[in-house]
């Protein structure tokens, strides 16, 4: 997720923001707008962004990790 949009993932507008952007840049679907903004639940919003919010902090965590492996690997080759 880009950090330009952040999100209150603890209140139903923030978690309805999160999943609509979610849809709209990774899943490239804008078809599921208006049912996001309009009948999502309030609580099933807030878990579901929170959880792709820890799963994307994970695997940004993980490639940062392989990131700095990459470049000690490479180090060590060139020695």
């Amino acid at each position: 997720m880009p950090k330009e949009n952040s999100f209150d993932l603890n209140t139903p507008d923030g978690g309805r923001g999160y999943i609509a952007e979610r849809f709209k840049t990774v899943l490239k679907r804008h078809d599921y707008r208006q049912y996001i903004t309009e009948r999502l639940a309030d609580d099933f919003a807030r878990t579901l962004a929170q959880h792709f919010e820890r799963n994307t902090a994970q695997c940004d965590a993980l490639q940062l990790r392989l990131n700095a492996a990459d470049l000690q690997n490479d180090e060590l080759k060139a020695r």
